[in-house]
């Protein structure tokens, strides 16, 4: 006969059960676990890109810039 045993969150060490539910730490906070496994079934609040069949925008990276094109106040020598 096997051996049934109930899946456990490592978090809070309260049954996960078939359906996602927020269990509490014993403070009354909300299991960091829990929560997470729950937020990971919830469908996305918004639609991507890619489900209207838009495609996705790209974003150019900007330079790497140093003081001088930024305008950045010109430095006293220290030979005064």
């Amino acid at each position: 006969m096997p051996d049934i045993r109930e899946t456990i969150c490592i978090t809070c060490g309260q049954a996960l059960g078939e359906v996602p539910r927020l269990h509490r730490l014993s403070d009354g906070s909300p299991c960091p676990a829990c929560r997470d496994r729950l937020l990971e079934t919830l469908p996305p609040a918004l639609p991507r890109a890619a489900d209207r069949g838009e495609p996705a925008e790209t974003v150019d990276e900007p330079e790497a810039t140093t003081g001088d094109e930024l305008g950045a106040p010109e430095r006293a020598s220290g030979a005064d």
